[in-house]
């Protein structure tokens, strides 16, 4: 089964894309000694330390190539405390322990699990962790400091969306309770709690299908459905997710909260969350965004935006430390690609095709032309040193970059885990790309799929290699066409669907075979 992870295009950014991002990837490694073992993860740019959060997200890149994919979620499910609370980072001291004011860490431990599973396959190791992940979720939906009783939702104090630094509006240097929950805490719903929330109940849901648990599977499907509703009825203004509902009063300074966008929205996109219509909204308001403050921003992939005023939530005792002192800074306004990488995925998932290459595009130059990538940029595009120790080799938004491009552009997307069931949806079309050669793998697994993708003036083919149960087709056209035929293998035909995403139209079909020769023909 093909292994390695290689894309063919004639396009020298994308083609180039994988062999960066990983580049990058293998240098952000941590590997620490704890109770007799190694621990191996995938740091912060700012930390040597393994943080539970930033090894979650770059999975979704070093999955391609890392043979280790169970040792830090090993050790984050077995630190696990009794009432299910998950700590949240490794220090190379061996000191671990989790940052209160975040609220999304337990979700997370779930889509670690997930993807580590996905990787290997290994049924036996996954079944092993279903209690952590039961007693994850239940600790999310119950302890006082995370569970709102009167909307049913997960809470936090006032934080920038997902980051853990406490809103100080006094601007007090070295401001002794940002990341501490007391008495004087007030708490709020912020959305991307909730949207994860809502995605890890689903994973959940399909790992005990895959045990034949099915009577609890369906328990978290009707909970994943909860938060998809409570997430619409409470977060949604009509253009966006709400940064934060306030259940406690607070007195915001300096900004329109209604006015501000925050990253998660980007998350969003790519959580089940969401109905079409919302995503369209979300994305057309980046877009609006980028086109009115072009002269002031380079890229559109907000952390928030507008920022808060300057101190706001300034924490750092280290005069030299950058962290959100000023707007423009990290994640009070910084621009991050893992932003835009989660929102090109979207894009390519919701009829918003060119403006997914479009991203991908503006980050493989930005790469490419200076070898380098940061988790944050200045809005004018300097690149954000939060220390002297700052890693110029971000995998965090270098794997959702490395993502969209193999799940959204390329459109190899895993349905089961190593490859079993495959949905592949290539939308080369929308890039001018008419002939594609793509092959990926687990580095943890001998699982993998390739297709070769051609397109002419009176149709296409695509060649696939697998050991796939079934693959779902769901194949971007060229342009609009007329009097459609599907074949397998030149000679079967095959029953399809034509639907439209906005404007572009897509061919859907199944084949039950783990590789093939699809041939789609048309006129006009």
């Amino acid at each position: 089964m093909p292994d390695s992870l290689n894309i063919s295009t004639g396009n020298a950014l994308y083609d180039g894309l994988p062999g960066v991002v990983t580049g990058f990837l293998r240098q952000d490694v941590s590997e620490i000694p704890f109770g007799g073992k190694v621990v191996r993860g995938y740091r912060s740019p700012d930390s040597v330390s393994v943080w539970l959060r930033d090894h979650t997200h770059q999975m979704k890149g070093f999955k391609y190539f890392e043979k280790d994919m169970v040792s830090a979620v090993d050790f984050f499910c077995a630190s696990q405390q009794p009432n299910g609370e998950v700590f949240d980072y490794l220090a190379p001291s061996g000191v671990t322990s989790r940052e209160p004011p975040e609220s999304d860490v337990e979700y997370l431990l779930v889509e670690a699990v997930y993807g580590a599973w996905q990787a290997t396959g290994d049924d036996d190791w996954m079944r092993g962790k279903i209690p952590a992940l039961r007693r994850a979720l239940y600790y999310s939906m119950s302890h006082p400091h995370r569970w709102s009783p009167e909307y049913r939702m997960v809470k936090r104090p006032f934080t920038i969306d997902t980051w853990d630094f406490i809103y100080n509006p006094d601007g007090v240097f070295g401001f002794t309770g940002y990341k501490t929950i007391d008495a004087n805490t007030t708490f709020h719903i912020m959305h991307g709690d909730n949207t994860g929330m809502c995605q890890s109940c689903r994973l959940l849901a399909a790992m005990l299908d895959r045990l034949g648990i099915v009577g609890e599977a369906e328990y978290w499907r009707d909970k994943a459905a909860h938060f998809r509703k409570k997430v619409a009825e409470v977060c949604w203004n009509g253009r966006f997710l709400r940064h934060m509902v306030h259940l406690d009063p607070v007195n915001v300074q300096g900004v329109n909260e209604d006015d501000q966008l925050s990253l998660s929205n980007a998350y969003a996109l790519n959580r089940g969350v969401l109905d079409h219509a919302q995503c369209a909204a979300i994305i057309e308001e980046y877009q609006r965004r980028r086109q009115a403050l072009a002269g002031e921003y380079f890229a559109e992939w907000f952390s928030i935006h507008p920022p808060f005023p300057p101190h706001s939530f300034y924490s750092s005792k280290n005069p030299g430390t950058t962290w959100t002192k000023n707007p423009g800074e990290y994640v009070n306004g910084g621009i991050l690609p893992l932003v835009g990488g989660e929102l090109a995925k979207g894009a390519f998932e919701n009829g918003f095709e060119e403006y997914g290459w479009d991203i991908l595009r503006r980050y493989a130059k930005m790469v490419n032309d200076t070898g380098k990538g940061y988790l944050w940029y200045h809005p004018d595009g300097t690149p954000g040193v939060s220390s002297k120790t700052t890693l110029a080799t971000d995998g965090w938004g270098g794997a959702a970059m490395l993502s969209a491009l193999i799940e959204g552009g390329a459109g190899i997307r895993d349905l089961d885990a190593r490859f079993r069931r495959v949905r592949l949806a290539p939308r080369w079309a929308a890039a001018g790309i008419h002939r594609a050669s793509v092959s990926v793998g687990y580095g943890a697994s001998d699982a993998g799929f390739a297709y070769d993708y051609q397109s002419a003036a009176e149709g296409l083919t695509i060649a696939w290699r697998s050991a796939a149960e079934s693959v779902d087709f769901h194949v971007l056209l060229p342009d609009d066409k007329t009097n459609l035929v599907v074949k397998l293998n030149q000679k079967t035909d095959v029953p399809f669907t034509s639907s439209f995403v906005r404007a572009s139209r897509y061919l859907d079909f199944t084949a039950h075979c783990p590789d093939g020769l699809i041939c789609i023909s048309w006129n006009g």
